[in-house]
């Protein structure tokens, strides 16, 4: 017999952040105590408590993870030391940990918000690490917190805290062990934990807007609320503004995903400055009012890429075959899918095996939708448009050359015409023979006899019927009275 030497097998890769992991949290949980705790009112279930948007809603919650994202000078960070403001105006110590300015400048922007000196002094705890966050440094941070029971600790940012550390945030792993290592535990102390991070910069995929840069985990370990900020109206030292919160994720319940939940108000204040080059500020959380009041977000950009997709297709299609043919990631995809259901563009139908189908019932252009940023006014408006099938003629939003090696640069732009706007088209054609720019539906075009006078495709279909040249009605059209596309 040949002895077979018995060898050890090499040990584990090391995990990036081993500490801590105590094994007793596999043991099952008694739940008698919060059973009865919540039944007699001694525990209260989670709630906002933190940040009054009015009079009586909140943004945090205690002992939990939030994180407000935003893109740069959004003003994220001036909603965050309003929240500080508050809290030490009311007695309780804040922590603020700060990778991305430097104690001066938030001890200014303090002092412009209008926070009494020895509040600031007293009760704002300023940290400005420049090392990892190593196990020296989180018994320091430990042991802080420990002795000052904060009730709002606030990172800004997560993004240049995770580069200090070495993290990869594009990592799924890494970044969850961030979280475990340093925000969890900290919230898990008591106070509610505010996350500043910067938006991901692709703005196209407009749903891509509610995470943060790098891995989506960012998003999934916030065991709080998510919110977007976005300026409505830019402000700075001396101009008032004003930006939005949109809730991305809401694990407490109380605002639905894409709801916009309040605005961040920012104006000049006419209290003497704090200190002598100071620019006394005033900043506000105020419920939102009118038609944005319980908005929900709608990715206006994929939905009529979505439109376009079942405008092509030969048969219903199921949701994973509209995410495969769509470009976009798949659940901002399947989001524009189901707003296109929800608003009657986009019917279903049962499918095989328990699936479900979907078919266009009529198309979706952005520049036709009042709640979209690219809404363009028709010039007749139909007072009661009716729902029409896909135009046969339409072939998912492509113009065609009207000439071979002919390139077509169209240009939205409006022309006020005896004292009112009308929306035309401006077709910048280059050719052999160097044509001049044509204007077309302003009546004062030059097209050549041997080229037609209505693209049918020259304008995106309407949500309205068509005239008999293909023309959206509402919309221009050169074959009808008055270039104005009516219906037969």
């Amino acid at each position: 017999m040949t002895a077979t030497t018995f060898q050890v097998p090499p040990a584990p890769p090391e995990a990036p952040y081993p500490w801590p992991s105590p094994p007793t949290t596999w043991e099952p949980l008694d739940l008698a105590p919060i059973v009865n705790g919540l039944r007699d009112g001694t525990i209260a279930a989670p709630t906002h408590e933190i940040g009054a948007i009015g009079e009586s809603a909140y943004l945090l919650t205690l002992g939990r993870v939030s994180t407000l994202i935003g893109g740069p000078a959004s003003g994220k960070t001036w909603t965050a030391l309003h929240l500080c403001a508050e809290v030490i105006s009311e007695g309780h110590t804040v922590v603020f940990i700060d990778w991305e300015d430097d104690a001066r400048g938030i001890t200014s922007r303090l002092l412009d918000l209008g926070a009494n000196p020895a509040d600031v002094t007293e009760r704002f705890t300023y940290i400005h690490p420049d090392e990892p966050y190593s196990p020296q440094a989180s018994q320091a941070l430990t042991d802080t917190v420990t002795s000052l029971h904060p009730l709002l600790i606030v990172l800004d940012s997560t993004g240049e805290a995770m580069r200090a550390d070495g993290v990869e945030q594009n990592s799924d792993g890494e970044v969850s062990a961030w979280f475990a290592r340093l925000a969890r535990p900290l919230a898990d102390t008591g106070p509610a934990v505010l996350l500043l991070d910067h938006q991901a910069k692709n703005r196209q995929e407009k749903d891509s807007s509610r995470y943060a840069i790098g891995s989506q985990r960012k998003l999934a370990a916030v065991n709080g609320t998510a919110y977007i900020q976005d300026v409505k109206a830019p402000f700075a030292k001396g101009k008032a503004g004003r930006a939005s919160l949109t809730c991305s994720k809401d694990r407490i319940g109380a605002w639905r995903n894409g709801e916009t939940v309040a605005e961040v108000r920012v104006t000049p204040a006419s209290r003497p400055p704090a200190y002598p080059d100071g620019h006394p500020v005033d900043v506000a959380l105020t419920p939102v009012q009118g038609e944005e009041a319980g908005a929900v977000f709608r990715p206006t950009v994929l939905m009529e890429r979505v439109s376009q997709t079942l405008e092509n297709a030969d048969v219903p299609l199921s949701g994973y075959q509209v995410t495969q043919r769509t470009t976009g990631k798949r659940q901002a995809v399947l989001r524009a899918l189901d707003v296109l259901v929800s608003e009657k563009y986009v019917t279903t139908h049962p499918g095989q095996r328990g699936s479900t189908t979907h078919s266009l019932v009529h198309p979706y252009r952005e520049v036709n939708d009042p709640q979209s940023d690219t809404f363009m006014t028709p010039l007749n408006p139909s007072p009661e448009p009716s729902l029409s099938p896909v135009p046969p003629f339409y072939k998912g939003g492509n113009r065609e050359q009207v000439r071979q090696g002919e390139r077509e640069q169209v240009e939205e732009q409006q022309e006020q015409v005896n004292g009112e706007f009308f929306p035309f088209l401006v077709t910048s054609t280059k050719t052999s023979d160097s044509r001049s720019i044509q204007e077309v539906g302003t009546g004062r075009e030059q097209v050549p006899s041997d080229e037609p006078t209505c693209s049918p495709t020259c304008s995106p279909p309407s949500q309205g019927v068509y005239c008999p040249h293909g023309g959206p009605v509402g919309m221009w059209c050169n074959q009808c009275p008055g270039g104005v596309a009516t219906a037969a």
